[in-house]
């Protein structure tokens, strides 16, 4: 069954909600469907199950029987409750295999008011951001595209006898005519590349508010580097000195209409971890995915996360302090080496995250509500505390999706 399908039954069996209640259930399902890809619509459909299922879940959430129908045309009340204990349940999750499932509506058993409320401030962060744009991206793809952009090729192809530039070196491409003085047509999505030749430890602040960003490696590199796909220049802007932190900021005006524009992409290549590290990295992005190179090292002193409708997925990163809060997405990391402090929150999504070390060497707080917690392939309950003697501790909270904590050791 395709997304399309699905989206149209499911529909058809939450007649019986409130107009707005009934969008925000189809709106979530069609993030998983987006979030997996059209390639993939089929497995998805099938990983959510019957919509009738799900249908029934929510509606029962509500009071409501998925027969409603049926009783207003003048079945009685028995007849409905009959048929709605015949139905199957949905397939329940395996507690035993190493990564659980996603949670999505169909998994929301009747919850207490405390949960009702924070479903509430979810849906109204939704509207407000949906406001804000005008219109909801089309998807969110699971992988970035590989952009390796090179400082040293950079300046060897504008000049093969001269050193990297100190100074920032800014390649820019668009729908001016070659040789033509006139500034790039902004009209028109365009590619921008530009390099920052200090390779010192620095601040970096990213502030993207529609687009996909990755974080590379480009071995053998001197400097930063950033490309840019798909980006109108008057949206974006950039700072950048030798004792200030390197500025990053792609802002939509309100109220745009994004469902006619290529998803912009940036991706930031910086050298090998042996040469550069992030002082303080932070990172807000109010509509996409977030990646870290998936083969090799991101050091930094400290890393703050911040993502409003979006996933962040990475392989290894070094850092003492990290911290992520997601609104609408998952979170999975490979490996944290070296951390100290640790807070990750998933306020509608699951959490993957594997730290280096033994179980006894961290304290750990494990919440959820709508979940399994999993601890070096043990299910625990819903809420998972242990006390270390050592200061390094892990807090991971997914109130309604999966957590899923490893060691190394």
């Amino acid at each position: 069954m395709n997304k399309q399908t699905y989206l149209a039954k499911l529909a058809q069996l939450l007649a019986p909600l409130p107009e707005q209640e009934r969008q925000d259930a189809l709106n979530y399902y069609e993030e998983y469907f987006d979030a997996a890809g059209p390639e993939a619509e089929d497995a998805t459909a099938a990983e959510l199950g019957d919509p009738a299922d799900a249908a029934r879940k929510i509606l029962e959430g509500e009071g409501l029987m998925l027969d409603s129908a049926q009783a207003a045309a003048g079945e009685s009340s028995d007849a409905a409750d009959t048929a709605q204990d015949a139905a199957p349940e949905p397939t329940g999750e395996n507690p035993h295999t190493t990564k659980p499932e996603l949670h999505g509506p169909a998994a929301i058993p009747p919850v207490m008011g405390v949960l009702l409320a924070l479903a509430a401030v979810l849906v109204v962060v939704c509207v407000l951001l949906i406001g804000f744009f005008g219109v909801r991206r089309s998807s969110i793809a699971d992988t970035a595209e590989t952009f390796v952009v090179s400082a040293v090729e950079q300046s060897q192809d504008a000049d093969p006898t001269t050193e990297t530039p100190d100074s920032e070196n800014v390649e820019e491409s668009g729908t001016a005519a070659e040789g033509s003085s006139d500034p790039v047509d902004d009209n028109n999505p365009h590619t921008m590349g530009m390099s920052f030749g200090s390779i010192t430890p620095q601040d970096a602040v990213l502030d993207i508010d529609y687009g996909r960003l990755t974080i590379v490696i480009d071995p053998g590199a001197t400097s930063v580097a950033l490309h840019c796909e798909n980006i109108y220049s008057k949206r974006f802007d950039f700072t950048y000195t030798e004792n200030e932190p390197l500025t990053i900021r792609y802002k939509v005006p309100a109220n745009c209409d994004l469902s006619s524009e290529p998803e912009p992409e940036f991706v930031l290549s910086v050298p090998d971890a042996n040469t550069f590290h992030f002082k303080r990295l932070s990172i807000t992005a109010a509509m996409g995915n977030v990646e870290f190179d998936n083969s090799n090292t991101i050091a930094a002193d400290s890393i703050d996360l911040d993502l409003a409708m979006g996933c962040f997925t990475g392989s290894t990163v070094q850092a003492e302090q990290f911290t992520a809060n997601i609104s609408m997405g998952d979170f999975d990391l490979g490996l944290l080496a070296g951390v100290e402090t640790a807070k990750i929150e998933a306020a509608m999504g699951d959490i993957g995250l594997t730290v280096d070390g033994r179980p006894d060497d961290y304290a750990l707080d494990l919440q959820t509500s709508m979940g399994n917690v999993m601890f070096n392939g043990r299910t625990m309950s819903s809420t998972y505390t242990q006390t270390a003697a050592a200061p390094r501790s892990v807090t991971l909270t997914a109130p309604m999706g999966d957590v899923v904590l490893t060691t190394t050791q």
